[in-house]
């Protein structure tokens, strides 16, 4: 899965390769010095793997695959389109009985 980071990040290893200085790429990119730092020592450690190991915002993945299993059973039973709620109700009935 990508983020705005990655392509973020992708530009600011780039433009480094193109030679400009850190200060000019954190002004070109919306950035901070540190943040432009931050990515090119974790290019160098990590490589391709660094683009997408960085943590993107947002909250953390609460699926368990108990609940996932479940989802494909009921869409095993009645082949339709669910939606978030939908699938919330189902599982919140599959917890309470």
């Amino acid at each position: 899965m990508y983020c705005k980071k990655s392509f973020y990040w992708a530009d600011v290893i780039r433009l480094n390769a193109h030679g400009w200085y850190v200060e000019k790429i954190a002004a070109d990119c919306n950035g901070t010095p540190q943040t432009v730092r931050e990515v090119l020592h974790t290019w160098q450690k990590l490589g391709w793997e660094g683009l997408w190991k960085l943590p993107c915002r947002g909250g953390k993945p609460k699926w368990k695959q108990e609940d996932i299993e479940f989802v494909a059973e009921c869409l095993k039973k009645e082949p339709r389109t669910y939606n978030v709620g939908s699938i919330s109700s189902e599982i919140r009935k599959r917890v309470l009985y």
